[in-house]
């Protein structure tokens, strides 16, 4: 699966040595748990 994001205070922190932060990036990091998939930035 594939996800555009961009970065977009207070709802996306990206990082580039950790995962994304904020609403969306939480909401991101709980889908990528679940799917057992690989986050590439």
């Amino acid at each position: 699966m594939k996800v555009s994001t961009f970065e977009q205070h207070p709802f996306m922190y990206l990082s580039s040595n950790g995962p994304p932060t904020g609403r969306d990036g939480n909401i991101l990091s709980l889908m990528i748990d679940a799917l057992n998939a690989t986050l590439e930035i």
